[in-house]
């Protein structure tokens, strides 16, 4: 092999030692893992789920639908919610407007004011209920709307929420009664059965053959056997 000593080189060269080290190994080798299971678990569904939790959407959704008789007053409503509603403490959502321009047939839009507030849980609810500044707006503008309706939604994963009740078992009467047949224990060995009953009634007779009002007829064995006469008893002296 030539070397610089022996003059085997025309000009200068540089080698380098390339070594790898197995911690650095070992280490590309987990990023390399932990980007394939993250590409995997990294699907719409997860991402959606996972963004949901961030954006903290209020347990409990408020929703108000107010009809005016004077649909001119429009704006005032929604201006005087918005000076009394988002003020209460246990507000955590609140939007007021009216009816969206979509072109769309199946959106509802007959209601002059839509009002939304959202609640943490349902103590916060009934303390906006109960809040001077809401029962002061109601009151305001009670002579003012031709209708209401009021939605309230709750989150199923809410403490709160209305769990549907589990149906019970339906058991046909027959198997019913199999099944408290079984439950009763068999008699032991020796141990009499029931006894009949002491009302019972008595044993009947039978009753007599019917007489015949004809004249009597001999069995067939009678008329070829005929009872043998019995001499008459000599006379008293």
């Amino acid at each position: 092999m030539p070397t610089p000593a022996a003059g085997g080189f025309s000009a200068p060269y540089t080698f380098a030692v390339l070594t790898r080290s197995p911690t650095a190994a070992a280490r590309l080798a987990l990023f390399a893992l932990v980007a394939v299971v993250a590409g995997c678990a990294s699907t719409p569904e997860a991402e959606s789920l996972a963004r949901k939790e961030k954006l903290e959407t209020p347990a409990i959704t408020h929703v108000v639908l107010v009809q005016l008789k004077d649909p001119s007053r429009t704006a005032e409503l929604v201006a005087d919610c918005d000076r009394a509603l988002p003020g209460i403490e246990s507000v955590r959502g609140y939007a007021c407007g009216v009816p969206m321009e979509t072109g769309r047939s199946n959106v509802i839009g007959d209601y002059d004011v839509g009002i939304y507030v959202g609640f943490v849980d349902s103590t916060g609810y009934r303390a906006y209920l109960d809040d001077p500044r809401h029962l002061d707006l109601v009151e305001r503008w009670r002579e003012g709307w031709k209708a209401v309706r009021i939605f309230d939604v709750i989150s199923p994963e809410a403490p709160e929420a209305r769990k549907a009740p589990v149906p019970e078992p339906v058991v046909a009467p027959a198997a019913e009664q199999d099944a408290k047949a079984g439950s009763k224990a068999p008699p032991e060995p020796g141990t009499p059965g029931p006894s009949a009953p002491t009302n019972a009634p008595a044993a009947t007779l039978a009753a007599p053959a019917p007489a015949s009002s004809g004249p009597a007829t001999l069995a067939p064995n009678a008329a070829r056997n005929p009872p043998t006469p019995v001499a008459p008893a000599p006379a008293p002296r």
